[in-house]
């Protein structure tokens, strides 16, 4: 209801995530975002869509030529693989199902196809990668995958069992740039919050970083505040302190 109030009161609202734009559309019909013409930051960063209009300002693609090495170092790290098909409302995984496979494509409310021929099966755009495994492992592969490929794609840890690889030079933070210009915003008048790894590019790019109550530890001190935690509504918390009527300068 605060967050659906703020844009009655003309506030630009976006959601940021590491989900496909279908993972998103619950999320974004529950605070209303296509009646007041709010934005979907997608696949943590590499697409940004005005809710209402449909329109897409920002998109950014993997290489085709990228699809077979990153699957061949997944399967030599022997970790899950997945893209997105969001006009399936599917996962295609490449090597095996985990756990944290299951999760992700639950959470994304799509199904999951498993294939052996992962690299024929991908003929359609696709806007990251992702990895999954163990915690503890995952370091590691983020290590590896770094050495392999950061010199054409950028690779990130966004929680502790997911390795992501984006194009180069993309993650939410740019994109919150690129919804900035887009908007005609300074940076002074955007408050972002997160609460994990693949939030720290965007706190790091605006007036106001905040980071949830139950965010990662490396997020709680890049933050320029720190919330309640999600059970703790720390959202409304941060609408009622800093987007209330007296703070009418935040966009």
């Amino acid at each position: 209801d605060a967050i659906i109030e703020a844009q009655k009161r003309g506030k630009i609202v976006a959601i940021a995530s590491g989900r496909s734009i279908s993972g998103i559309r619950r999320t974004a019909a529950n605070i209303a975002l296509e009646e007041f013409g709010g934005y979907v930051i997608a696949y943590n960063g590499t697409t940004v869509v005005n809710c209402k209009t449909g329109e897409c300002i920002y998109n950014q693609m993997i290489a085709t030529e990228m699809i077979a090495p990153v699957y061949e170092a997944a399967k030599e790290a022997k970790v899950g693989i997945l893209v997105y098909h969001d006009q399936q409302k599917e996962l295609l995984s490449g090597n095996g199902v985990d756990k944290y496979i299951e999760a992700d494509a639950k959470a994304c409310e799509i199904t999951i196809r498993e294939t052996t021929h992962f690299v024929q099966d991908i003929n359609f755009p696709i806007n990251k990668f992702l990895l999954t495994g163990e915690p503890e492992y995952m370091r590691e592969v983020e290590k590896k995958m770094q050495e392999k490929f950061g010199d054409r794609l950028n690779v990130f840890r966004s929680d502790p069992f997911y390795v992501e690889l984006l194009p180069k030079f993309v993650d939410k933070g740019v994109a919150v740039e690129k919804l900035m210009k887009h908007l005609d915003i300074k940076k002074d008048k955007v408050i972002c919050i997160g609460d994990s790894y693949n939030d720290l590019p965007m706190l790091r790019r605006v007036g106001l970083g905040v980071a949830m109550g139950n965010a990662q530890m490396e997020v709680k001190e890049a933050a320029d505040f720190i919330t309640d935690s999600n059970d703790e509504d720390g959202i409304v918390k941060v609408i009622k302190k800093f987007m209330t009527e007296k703070k009418e300068e935040t966009e």
